[in-house]
């Protein structure tokens, strides 16, 4: 596997903290300071952006640092940080994700702990920072966490974008090998620096519309990674632009090859799924992908997936569903993620 273990300064650590943004061996750092019980500013910054990252938490910008309540008390609040994952071996120009901590994973000696990749959709100013807020996955984390011990699923962020309004749509081609950074990258950046289990029943992949699309793609085409899937809001098949646009950019202009990436295709071609768990949920009003996520929950159950689909009433294609999709599927995982 790869390691991005680079050597850094205690100095060039605290200036990683100030800015918000961190390399691998400053990640690192940050558990380390927290255990020690140093504080850290509970307003983070993305880097270079001046957009507020969202807490782990709604406390306000005077709240106790996050490894101990005011009281010592251990924290109900995970943290949340960018970081720069590197592209060993995809070469995919991705901007930095975000990595969400639970409280658990703060203290001394809590062992490993399931994970999440979790993915945004696409639009001209979509990106990492989207799952984290509006997508509001650190306050959902923590609520999970406050009914377990502090104990909720390590959440990575990584960008399979590249850039905002791109769509290389979750697979290696000319438009950047985006399979690989997850699979392969992405992945083994969070084994060599995370604390977390290593079975697949504990890692999900997880995404909102373009995002979506990707964590059914992810979750039938790499069964040996994935032991569940929640695709919000999710596309029928990877779309840039028209079909025949689709098949040229992304697929060096072979059909098969485009019918091969669809996610029924790759359903057909893993099947049996022997231990997978699968959620699809959309809008009740999203006449699009309200369709899609029934359609495709069949299509997994037949394949042997444990599946299941939820349409949110009156919700349509936006962050809120995406929020209450992901509230849902986690509430369900609990469970198989052994919290």
């Amino acid at each position: 596997m790869q390691s991005n273990r680079t050597r850094t300064t205690p100095r060039a650590r605290r200036a990683e903290l100030r800015r918000g943004t961190l390399t691998a061996a400053g990640l690192v750092a940050l558990v380390g300071l927290i255990v020690a019980g140093l504080a850290l500013d509970h307003a983070r910054t993305a880097a270079g952006t001046g957009r507020p990252v969202a807490s782990a938490s709604s406390a306000t910008a005077a709240a106790p640092s996050p490894a101990s309540s005011a009281s010592g008390a251990p924290s109900v609040h995970g943290v949340v940080r960018q970081v720069v994952i590197p592209a060993p071996r995809s070469h995919f120009a991705a901007r930095p994700g975000y990595v969400y901590l639970p409280p658990a994973a703060l203290r001394p000696g809590a062992g490993a702990f399931p994970v999440v990749i979790a993915l945004s959709g696409q639009s001209r100013t979509a990106g990492p920072q989207d799952v984290v807020e509006p997508g509001r996955i650190p306050t959902i984390m923590d609520r999970i966490a406050a009914s377990h011990g502090g104990r909720a699923p390590i959440v990575v962020v990584p960008d399979q974008l590249g850039q905002s309004s791109h769509n290389p749509m979750c697979v290696d081609s000319a438009l950047g090998n985006v399979a690989t950074y997850i699979t392969v990258d992405v992945r083994d950046w969070i084994l060599a620096h995370l604390p977390v289990r290593h079975d697949r029943r504990y890692w999900t992949i997880a995404g909102f519309s373009e995002g979506g699309t990707c964590a059914i793609q992810f979750g039938a085409g790499y069964p040996q990674l994935f032991g569940s899937l929640v695709d919000v809001s999710g596309q029928e098949a990877p779309t840039n632009g028209s079909l025949a646009h689709t098949i040229a950019v992304g697929f060096g202009g072979s059909t098969a090859a485009y019918e091969r990436a669809t996610p029924l295709a790759l359903l057909k071609a893993h099947a049996p799924y022997p231990d997978t768990e699968a959620l699809f949920t959309a809008g009740g009003a999203d006449h699009h992908y309200g369709r899609i996520a029934p359609m495709l929950s069949r299509a997994a159950a037949a394949a042997g997936m444990h599946a299941t689909a939820k349409l949110f009433p009156g919700l349509t294609h936006n962050w809120t569903v995406a929020t209450d999709g992901y509230t849902w599927s986690f509430d369900r995982l609990v469970s198989r993620w052994g919290l």
